[in-house]
């Protein structure tokens, strides 16, 4: 009778036997694995024993706590890597981290210690007089709060608990010292390059030919100069304040000279326009009215601005006085004082014709000494000046000055 396909008896036996062997090799494995892994955990904990016997004895040895630390720190990491496992060495590794916590203790409230002091030597080495970049100041100030949280993470019970207390007040009023500083530089960068913003606009304004966009300028460089005015002394940018200062006064009376040749330009066209006005007969009311305007604009003009000192404010000012000199003898005749023909005696001239006796003082000073204007004679062979002549050519005097302005 035949056998069936796959249930050959001798192929069962064989993997049954594969099997059984496979297991065994698994068990001798693992066993052998968990015996070394104890052998390790225990060589560890035996290295830890002896690096805290060795170090912890001679912890108040100054000259070779670097060492300790590392030794130490190494120690409570072997103990530490033991796993909380059944059957491990953990219960010893955590017995061995009792027994020496307030060495371990210790050693790491000296290390923060002399970690902190490390980090805080370049801030106590500055004081209030100190000038130093914005980056400097801010390192200084993050290893100083570093320091601090290296002081404080100091167990309350450590043996170097009073003198690290001393040490943390002193770090924290060191530290707002330098946070003070460092404020300040921070702020007279900042206010740089504000000012120097303001410069930039104001070197290049819109409309750079126009008045407005000028007198905007002036002022932005004005509020310039006054936050550099205003930043804080002892800092890099005060060292170089008066540098600052000087450029800008530059770029500013470039701006208002630029103003002044504007304003002078106007000034001159105001005179101009009112010669030309004069071509017409304009009574005293309105020449004084026109005159005081011309006045005020030119002392506006004279006033504010540094740039006029020139051939141009000369010769206004002449035309000026010339025409205070037109103003006085219209005045003088708005007043009744000036003389018809008929009360001169003058004949042959029109009656309604104006005359100046020629002892008439201008400014205390006679007509006839000022101006060579023509005279007549009445018929006592007494001379006088027509009003009109003198008002002539007063008004063409002036406008001679004017003239000459380029």
């Amino acid at each position: 009778m035949a056998v069936a396909k796959g249930k050959n008896p001798r192929i069962k036996y064989r993997r049954s036997i594969f099997a059984l062997f496979f297991a065994t090799f698994l068990v001798a494995g693992s066993s052998f694995g968990w015996v070394k892994f104890q052998e390790e955990q225990e060589r560890k904990i035996i290295l830890a024993q002896n690096l805290l016997a060795k170090e912890c004895l001679g912890l108040t040895k100054a000259d070779n706590f670097s060492d300790t630390a590392q030794n130490v720190n190494q120690a409570v990491k072997l103990l530490n890597g033991v796993p909380k496992i059944a059957g491990s060495a953990y219960p010893e590794a955590q017995k061995e981290l009792t027994k020496f916590s307030e060495c371990i203790k210790n050693v790491d409230a000296q290390s923060s210690f002399l970690t902190a002091k490390s980090l805080s030597t370049k801030a106590f080495s500055v004081d209030n007089q100190t000038v130093l970049p914005i980056g400097e100041w801010q390192k200084i100030s993050s290893n100083l709060e570093t320091a601090i949280v290296e002081i404080q993470s100091i167990s309350p019970d450590a043996d170097i608990l009073e003198e690290a207390q001393t040490e943390l007040k002193k770090y924290q009023n060191q530290l707002k010292l330098v946070n003070q500083k460092t404020q300040n530089e921070q702020i007279a960068v900042n206010t740089l390059n504000q000012a120097n913003s303001l410069k930039s606009q104001a070197e290049n304004p819109v409309g750079f030919n126009k008045l407005k966009s000028l007198s905007k300028a002036e002022l932005k460089v004005k509020n310039a100069i006054q936050l550099i005015n205003n930043i804080p002394e002892k800092t890099t940018i005060s060292e170089n304040k008066k540098d600052y200062l000087k450029n800008y006064q530059t770029v500013l009376n470039n701006i208002q000279y630029k103003i002044a040749v504007i304003r002078l330009n106007n000034l001159v066209d105001s005179f101009q326009k009112f010669a030309k006005k004069l071509r017409n007969n304009m009574g005293y009311i309105e020449y004084s009215q026109r005159l005081e305007n011309l006045k005020f604009n030119f002392d506006n003009v004279f006033n504010e601005s540094f740039a006029i000192e020139n051939d141009t404010t000369k010769y206004l000012e002449k035309a000026l006085s010339y025409y205070d000199d037109a103003l006085v003898i219209k005045r003088y005749c708005y007043e009744g004082n000036c003389i018809h023909s008929t009360s001169v005696l003058i004949l042959r001239s029109r009656w309604r014709t104006l005359w100046l006796p020629t002892t008439f003082k201008l400014n205390g000073v006679p007509i006839t000494e000022k101006y060579v204007l023509p005279a007549t004679r009445n018929i006592l062979r007494i001379k006088y000046i027509r009003v009109n002549d003198a008002l002539q050519r007063i008004y063409f005097k002036a406008e001679e000055q004017i003239n000459q302005i380029k």
